[in-house]
């Protein structure tokens, strides 16, 4: 007589921004791993389909996908995940709700504009306990050039990752993926690219640290397998840094051409595996972050004079630039800049703007206040658009950045400050602007008129 083996099918599920994000999930998993196969697929129930995964080791997963956040009751480590600042497009849970990992998958590079507009959501799932992991483009083209140009994510966004595994003691990673069209733009154009680089293959490592994150989630039999990957991603985002730039420059790597001021270069040149090796630490919980290690600090003397580009005629940092505060950014080009005299700056800008003085006594003057300068409306018409992305993603990646260091103690002041033509001054609460201002920003300014005057100054 034949027995009967029960197979217990141990249950992930994937919410998503959409069904669809959720469906590539499960398909770029099967084509990328070597650690699952995809054995099983139903789609008897369109609103959640279901991908069996099995392991050379005979343990099984079940992928439940389920698209779009609203139309389900959210597990409570979901629900605080995409009610922070915004929406990943990924999240995963176990049978009983506990995080997983959650993600963004995107084929649009962090450049221009875009560079930090998906840091909200990052942000948010780490403060609701999940890694993360972000896939995106070596290279992307600027189609706004004819032929259309080469452009390369900056090193920030691999600091500021980072940054995040030692302030939240999780996982926080950026995989590169190999975009056709980038890669043949950049080839032509640029002698000696892509650079030589032992760690090249993003889709691979990120696959292989997705499957065993899953497979040590539900089995825990997989830590082993999880830290190979998580060190592979670790060098593969290092390598990055180290990377000789193409485009016209004198620094020797891609960290020292866009934030010379980071005091600790030698953790990227020098020191990786050592550093390497803590973050291991503490992203799997066995250490705390050592301040000899602390990749948010910066060297006063390496700090670069900001010049405001096209902010300096903005009132409030016309003032700053007029008043011999002599303002600083960690690099050439960054936006936000960093005012050491906190107690100057708020006699300045009240001499000048009497109605701020009270919001400006909110700063502790014991500290340097970090000014955020963006514009977050525009006039268009009779309306006044709210510009909701990018800015609620940069103004929470540099308030983490800049304004705590990796133990979250609170270094620096954030000041937030916007000029436009209008504004609209009573945002609504489940706004994803007014939710990055609210946990990010000490003091938020809005003046309102041409570019060069206040009409109108506003407190939110």
């Amino acid at each position: 007589m034949l027995s009967v083996i029960s197979i217990t099918l141990q249950q992930v599920y994937a919410y998503s921004d959409n069904i669809l994000e959720g469906v590539r999930f499960a398909e770029n998993l099967d084509a990328h791993s070597s650690l699952l196969d995809l054995t099983d697929e139903s789609f008897d129930d369109p609103s959640q389909p279901r991908y069996t995964f099995s392991s050379s080791e005979g343990d099984t997963i079940e992928l439940i996908v389920r698209g779009q956040y609203d139309h389900w009751t959210l597990p409570e480590s979901v629900e605080n995940a995409v009610t922070y600042i915004g929406r990943p497009d990924i999240v995963l849970v176990d049978s009983t709700g506990d995080p997983i990992l959650g993600g963004e998958f995107t084929d649009a590079a962090p450049i221009g504009n875009m560079i930090y507009q998906r840091e909200g959501r990052q942000v948010g799932l780490l403060q609701a306990g999940f890694p993360t992991v972000y896939d995106t483009a070596y290279t992307a083209t600027d189609r706004t050039k004819t032929p259309p140009a080469p452009r390369f994510p900056p090193a920030t966004i691999v600091l500021l990752r980072l940054a995040y595994c030692q302030k939240f003691g999780l996982p926080a990673f950026l995989c590169f993926y190999k975009d056709e069209t980038g890669e043949a733009r950049a080839k032509e154009k640029y002698e000696g690219y892509p650079p030589t680089r032992d760690y090249d293959t993003g889709t691979k490592y990120l696959h292989e640290y997705l499957s065993a994150q899953l497979l040590d989630a539900v089995y825990g039999t997989y830590s082993g397998t999880v830290e190979d990957a998580q060190r592979d991603i670790l060098r593969h985002m290092i390598e990055y840094l180290q990377d000789t730039p193409v485009v016209r420059s004198s620094a020797s790597s891609r960290l020292e051409k866009d934030v010379p001021a980071l005091a600790n270069q030698a953790l990227i040149n020098g020191q990786q595996e050592e550093f390497i090796d803590h973050l291991i630490e503490v992203i799997n919980g066995r250490e705390e972050p050592d301040p000899a290690y602390d990749i948010t600090d910066m060297a006063p003397d390496r700090l670069v004079e900001w010049t405001g580009g096209h902010h300096k005629r903005k009132p409030l940092n016309a003032t700053v630039l007029n008043s011999s505060l002599s303002p600083k950014t960690v690099g050439s080009g960054q936006n936000p800049y960093i005012v050491a005299d906190t107690p100057a700056l708020i006699d300045a800008v009240s001499s000048r703007y009497p109605p701020l003085t009270g919001a400006l006594r909110e700063l502790n003057s014991d500290l340097e206040t970090v000014v955020i300068t963006m514009k977050f409306f525009q006039k268009k018409r009779s309306n006044c658009l709210v510009k909701v992305d990018p800015y609620s993603g940069a103004i929470a990646a540099f308030g983490e950045w800049l304004s705590r260091d990796i133990t979250n103690e609170k270094i620096r002041n954030v000041l937030v400050y916007s000029h436009s033509g209008c504004a609209v001054t009573d945002l609504e609460v489940n706004n994803k602007l007014h939710r990055s201002l609210e946990e990010t920003a000490d003091v938020v300014i809005v003046s309102v008129g041409d570019d060069n005057n206040a009409d109108q100054w506003h407190l939110m």
